[in-house]
């Protein structure tokens, strides 16, 4: 199988590096900034890649006995293993409160929501009717879900659920790690005993009764003794020298997870008064647009106009809004009163050439090419 995909792979990567590079480069300044602004960012692991492999590897082997594929296998699930014990023996550490990675990436998303959608904004992308309802919704989206995390972060269910989500926590590591150290031995007794066969089924069953107490040993497969004591004393390192003293300290882990709770429920609620605030105001904006469709345009002409550098040559090459402008006045105090530093527009009309309602340029029957650059709206 992975004959035909590995070139395949490969030439997707040559063909779509040029493309990917733009996302990759955005990707790398998001975390720059992120870091910057003290949000929680995610670290990279190697278990779900390593993972990822051994199922490959069952995939591709199987049951197979050849010794380069059983090292092969060693070699990842001895990594994979020591992935899991770094993880475990961090949990361990009772100095470091624990973080709740989803909670901290539900409020980071929900402040870069807001800030992209702002951003946007101030670039000159002023959302239409239709955009502008999606963005309503994914607001709404994201107030639900920030909803659901505040009821299970609040009140005395909030401190059970944590302490049994600890508890929960402490159980899956455990077994991880007594899985991962059973699968380990089981290829190295497959590779022990190479290049005779033997089912991976029987070699999980013999690795088991190391470590599990009650499992039947096979009795008709002979375990070389070396594989016997390195796996019951893997056994013995990781449910009593790591069990044992973590276990003594739940009560401090418990305490610090339900601190953590409290503040992580703070943390919630300002996301969702933030989140909620904004929501209102693009339903006003909303409002405003579907009331009065020209505010749309008159949006973006602020937006475009507060960009220009040189605001007068930019107007010289819009005759046309120029001229409609100049007979309102009113409109030209909006545009002052929204940071749009025009100038004296009398002066500006000046340097235009004196021509005709017929012959001014974007009109019917006008043989004066339209001037180029970012039009405004009228």
């Amino acid at each position: 199988m992975y004959v035909p995909f590995f070139p395949l792979i490969v030439l997707t990567r040559i063909i779509l590096r040029g493309r990917v590079a733009p996302y990759r480069k955005t990707r790398e300044d998001s975390l720059k900034k992120a870091r910057r602004d003290g949000q929680p960012v995610s670290k990279r692991t190697w278990e779900l890649p390593l993972l990822f492999l051994l199922l490959l590897w069952q995939i591709l082997y199987g049951n197979t006995s050849a010794p380069n594929p059983l090292r092969l296998a060693m070699l990842l699930t001895g990594l994979y293993f020591c992935s899991r014990l770094g993880r475990a023996l961090a949990f361990a550490v009772p100095v470091d409160t624990p973080r709740w990675g989803r909670i901290d990436v539900m409020i980071a998303g929900s402040r870069k929501f807001i800030s992209d959608t702002i951003d946007n904004a101030k670039s000159g992308k002023i959302p239409g009717a239709k955009h502008l309802k999606f963005t309503i919704w994914t607001s709404t989206f994201i107030l639900r879900q920030l909803r659901i995390a505040s009821r299970w972060t609040y009140g005395k269910p909030a401190r059970r659920r944590t302490a049994v989500f600890v508890l929960l926590r402490f159980i899956a590591s455990l077994g991880a790690l007594g899985g991962i150290s059973i699968l380990f031995w089981a290829f190295a007794l497959k590779y022990a005993l190479s290049p005779s066969y033997l089912p991976l089924s029987k070699a999980l069953l013999a690795s088991a009764s190391r470590v599990i107490p009650g499992v039947p040993d096979p009795s008709d497969l002979h375990i070389p003794a070396t594989i016997q004591v390195l796996d019951s004393l893997t056994a013995w390192t990781v449910f009593v020298l790591y069990a044992g003293p973590v276990a003594s300290l739940f009560p401090t882990f418990q305490e610090r997870a339900i601190i953590e709770t409290a503040a992580n429920y703070a943390r919630i609620r300002s996301a969702r008064k933030s989140i909620y605030r904004f929501r209102e105001v693009l339903r006003l904006v909303q409002k405003l647009f579907t009331e009065h469709p020209e505010l749309e345009g008159f949006a973006k002409n602020v937006v475009l106009l507060r960009k220009q550098g040189d605001l007068r040559s930019f107007l010289l090459t819009q005759p046309d809004f120029v001229r409609s402008l100049a007979d309102k006045p009113e409109e030209i105090d909006l545009y002052k009163s929204l940071g749009v530093a025009l100038p004296d527009l009398d002066d500006v009309l000046r340097e235009f050439p004196p021509n005709s309602i017929q012959e001014r340029p974007g009109a019917p029957g006008s043989a004066q090419p339209k001037a180029s650059g970012p039009r405004i709206a009228q």
